[in-house]
């Protein structure tokens, strides 16, 4: 009989080195660092580190000769209004406008684009 009958060797899965350990093994690491087991921080990049001052994004100014509309509907009514969009290629908002010039020709006879110009 074999010494080990009835006992169970575990075997151990190799460790996984953590994301630390490998972002840390991938930057370059300064001369006075290496070989001398100092700490050197990680250096997190801003996003917009790449940019300079004159590139950085900024907010679209709101269109002065169209102020902006908001509308509120309750989620299924957007939900169907982007599905009929979606059938038809066509954009939510562009459906929306078509129920204004809907809207505009059966109170005022006029389309948008008769009381825009």
């Amino acid at each position: 009989m074999g010494q080990n009958q009835g006992e169970r060797v575990a075997i151990m899965a190799k460790q996984r080195p953590s994301l630390a350990d490998i972002t840390q093994e991938s930057l370059p690491q300064p001369p006075e660092a290496q070989g001398r087991g100092l700490v050197v921080p990680l250096v997190h990049p801003t996003p917009d580190a790449h940019m300079s001052r004159d590139e950085s994004p900024r907010k679209e100014k709101p269109r002065r000769d169209r102020p902006h509309t908001t509308l509120y509907l309750d989620h299924p009514v957007r939900i169907a209004i982007k599905r009929i969009a979606l059938e038809y290629d066509k954009k939510p908002h562009d459906l929306l406008l078509e129920g204004v010039e809907m809207m505009l020709l059966h109170y005022t006879g006029k389309t948008i684009k008769d009381i825009t110009t």
